[in-house]
Order: structure tokens, then sequence, then C-alpha cells
């Protein structure tokens, strides 16, 4: 799913393929300015379907929106790994940690 596709109301399928041992998928939202709840769905199912294979997804960079949207469906506690980069992040600016 890119930002396109997810705000112009588009429905694409998402394949994740996953070579070996990979049990942690990094999504990158970058670009993402406005996300509405069918972002939130798609990312619910996405989540869904790694867990049920043993993985689980990790957003890059979500915007303050999509948190909000997450913490107000009861869906926050779905994605507790949040990576964010630069200076928002802990340890300083441009760390990733």
């Amino acid at each position: 799913m890119t930002p396109s596709n997810a705000e112009g109301g588009a429905t694409r399928d998402v394949v994740l393929v996953l070579d070996g041992d990979v049990e942690v998928v990094l999504w990158c939202m970058d670009g993402m300015a406005d996300p509405d709840l069918r972002v939130v769905d798609a990312l619910a199912r996405l989540q869904l379907a790694a867990r049920q294979v043993g993985g689980a997804i990790r957003l890059r960079n979500p915007c303050e929106r999509l948190r909000a949207l997450l913490d107000l469906v009861g869906l926050s506690s779905v994605f507790p790994d949040i990576v964010v980069d630069g200076a928002d992040a802990p340890g300083g600016e441009g760390s990733a940690s």
C-alpha cells in the first residue's frame, strides 16, 4: 500500500515476501500526511496477517494523526514498537534507537 492508494480510496492487495527467518517488517510511513480510518484498517489487517505467520509489523515515522487514530480506535497496543528517525527519536538528532 502506498499513500496514494490509501488516501485515494483505491484498494490494492499487499503481498509481503519474507525470505528466511524474518520476524519483523519495518513499514515506512514517510509521506503519508493525512491518513484516515481506511489506512488504520489496512494496517491492522497487515499486522494480523503478519502475526498469524509469527511475525510483526513496526511503523516507521508515522505522523501524529496516524498515532492519534490508532489510539482513538484502540489499536495503539497493536503497534507498540513505533520507530522514529531524526530529531524526534529517543537518543537525539539522527538517532534511530
